[in-house]
């Protein structure tokens, strides 16, 4: 019966493109763009009409790390239950009125902080689309992966510019009104279509055991891919939120320092599906050290501006590790280990870059607040980055006999069961 259900594989089984289209739109309007990559152009005017500090302010920002890592774990058990479907839809639709909700903010700032809370707790987990193509993709899982995270690539492109647009012409509340609309009208038929083929719970092997996940989490393997995600987190959410404002401390105008957040976004257009496709080809432990390092060196530039367009180059390599979280880890996860605790092991991972997340614009904001520049907070994102590196260079091992044996069976019964 496997055989056969191997010889008359739907067409859709590592072929299935339109859902990775349809997840790359999805992601354009995540928790990620809508929180991390657009924030800082709405720094200024945020300041300006309550008097917030650029600390108080991205406390907003950690608060959404700290809540989407608790939550991310929850997610992705329930996912790996109940089918990516059953969770993608109505969330998508909370995180919309939530993102127009921000437009109603008043002066108090248990109140900004309190809107994102609510957004992290119930806006879709980055584990859900990469549990629908996890199941839908073998053999160029890689690519798909990275192709997936081409949509934000698109948000912190466009989006950033677009905010700033919206700010100058109507104001930060209309700005909000329109990104939450966006967001419904874009993420519903995104998860509809990617969701198709897998709306039903994740398939387990015969005697496979659910609470399987905490013999990996013990390893050595897992922790130190762990620590790699935490000091990332760190280096690239500290960093964001405060590009748009850094530049415009350097005189750059609002529009120019949108642009330049902008170019963070373009770059990992550009690079998502490369790295997908190098993912599929080289030990994932590599690239990642390799991105890491390239971070380092963005940051150092970042700090020194050593010429004249060091902004932007900085900038454009800066792009290369920003957003490198969900493809990485979502990656690893799914090779190292046993696909049955995909969701679970993907939601711890996910935590662990959302501890570093957490943290790091809090220190950027204090740098500036409390030293009067951002060059002491990017020295040390810097050094950072480059003990990430290191710790990923020094990963060794394959893909598990478990975890290939598990992706056999689990493969071979969705095919049955789609016959």
């Amino acid at each position: 019966m496997r055989d056969s259900a191997i010889e008359h594989q739907p067409h859709w089984v590592d072929r299935d493109w339109l859902a990775v289209v349809a997840a790359i739109c999805g992601q354009i309007l995540s928790v990620g763009t809508l929180t991390v990559y657009i924030f800082g152009v709405f720094i200024p005017p945020l300041q300006a009409e309550f008097g917030w500090t650029r600390t108080q302010l991205v406390v907003a920002v950690s608060i959404t790390q700290y809540t989407l890592g608790v939550i991310t774990p929850l997610w992705g058990f329930l996912s790996d239950r109940l089918g990516p479907r059953v969770l993608q839809v109505p969330m998508t639709v909370v995180l919309a009125a939530l993102v127009a909700g921000l437009s109603l903010m008043t002066a108090n700032l248990w109140h900004f902080y309190l809107m994102f809370l609510l957004i992290s707790l119930f806006a879709p987990s980055p584990v859900l689309y990469s549990m629908v193509l996890v199941r839908l993709f073998r053999k160029r899982l890689g690519m798909a992966l990275g192709l997936m995270m081409v949509g934000v690539g698109l948000g912190s492109t466009v989006l950033p510019m677009v905010s700033q647009a919206l700010i100058a012409s109507f104001g930060w509340r209309v700005a909000y009104i329109v990104l939450g609309v966006a967001t419904v009208c874009i993420g519903i038929p995104a998860a509809l279509v990617a969701t198709r083929h897998v709306r039903s719970a994740l398939p387990r092997p015969p005697g496979a055991a659910v609470g399987s996940v905490w013999p990996a989490v013990r390893t050595p393997l897992f922790l130190r891919i762990a620590l790699v995600f935490v000091l990332l987190g760190f280096v690239t959410t500290g960093t964001v939120p405060h590009l748009a404002p850094m530049m415009m401390d350097r005189h750059f105008s609002a529009a120019e320092a949108a642009r330049v957040a902008s170019l963070t976004g373009l770059t990992a257009l550009i690079a998502r599906g490369g790295v997908g496709w190098v993912l599929d080809r080289v030990p994932a432990p590599r690239v990642l050290g390799c991105v890491a390092l390239l971070g380092t060196a963005a940051l150092l530039l970042l700090a020194w501006q050593p010429f004249v367009f060091a902004n932007y180059l900085a900038a454009l390599m800066l792009g290369l590790v920003v957003g490198a979280e969900v493809d990485f880890v979502a990656f690893l996860a799914r090779s190292y280990f046993a696909p049955g605790i995909f969701g679970r092991l993907f939601g711890l991972l996910f935590l662990a870059f959302t501890v570093g997340g957490g943290t790091g614009p809090i220190v950027m904001g204090m740098s500036f607040d409390r030293l009067g520049s951002y060059t002491p907070g990017l020295v040390l994102l810097a050094c950072l980055a480059a003990v990430a590196g290191g710790i990923a260079f020094s990963i060794q091992g394959k893909r598990g006999p478990q975890a290939a044996a598990e992706s056999d069976n689990v493969s071979q019964m969705a095919v049955a069961a789609a016959e």
